[in-house]
């Protein structure tokens, strides 16, 4: 009897090793279809997008903007303030200006993948970094703050900045609103079947979309940052 018990659970044992060994063979090859899958690439191309060229131009512009010597600033700010706001433009200016966004330049096609560094770079650094942290409190001039901070108060005081709160904060929820549903796009463009025409064709698709949300949001945050600039311009345009 144990003998027969034995041969059994020997038998179990290398039909359960057996079955193991299959199921990870499957999931091993649909993760390397699916690694080669999300790198297929598709045609784009920026230098005839009029959305992101508006965008580069954005940028261009708000450096220029900002291009000034603070210590010929004669006007309702201090020295200090003044510079904080220009530091704040500037953190901006920089991720906006960033390699995955101007890396685009150089691209003829991109993949889920690209998208997926874009998103994060925007997500990241233009909206959480710039958007929310550095800018902000433009859209809550119109509320008490916890703190007594100088540049707000100087802000309060001497711009029309408050009484654009409403616009300004459903400039910073759609631009935020346009990523989140970018980046839960992109998740369902993911696919883990094996290829036919209509997994492409909705590949292609989702990658275009994609796209097409990317540089919309990008646009957005860069025109918001534009006017925060060009009022920066003409605050200091005496210091020019």
């Amino acid at each position: 009897m144990n003998v027969y018990l034995k041969k059994y659970l020997k038998l179990f044992n290398y039909g359960l090793i057996g079955a193991i060994f299959a199921l990870s063979s499957f999931y091993l090859i649909i993760n390397i279809y699916h690694y080669k899958e999300i790198r297929k690439e598709f045609i784009v191309n920026v230098n005839n997008d009029d959305i992101y060229l508006a965008s580069e131009n954005a940028i261009k512009k708000i450096k220029e903007n900002i291009d000034v010597d603070l210590n010929k600033y004669k006007g309702n700010f201090t020295y200090f303030e003044i510079s904080a706001f220009k530091n704040k433009i500037s953190d901006c200016v920089s991720a906006l200006d960033s390699k995955e966004f101007v890396g685009l330049k150089n691209k003829s096609a991109i993949s889920i993948i690209d998208m997926y560094n874009l998103t994060e770079q925007l997500d990241n650094e233009v909206i959480g970094k710039c958007i929310i942290n550095n800018l902000g409190f433009l859209g809550r001039l119109d509320k008490e703050e916890s703190q007594s901070v100088d540049l707000i108060t100087a802000v309060k005081k001497y711009t029309d900045f408050p009484s654009k709160t409403v616009y300004i904060n459903m400039l910073i929820n759609n631009i935020s609103t346009s990523d989140n549903y970018m980046k839960k796009d992109m998740i369902n463009n993911s696919s883990y079947y094996y290829n036919t025409n209509i997994v492409t064709r909705t590949l292609r698709n989702g990658v275009r979309d994609s796209y097409g949300e990317y540089v919309n949001t990008y646009a957005k945050a860069s025109r918001f940052i534009e006017e925060v600039s060009n009022w920066f311009r003409e605050e200091t345009k005496g210091a020019r």
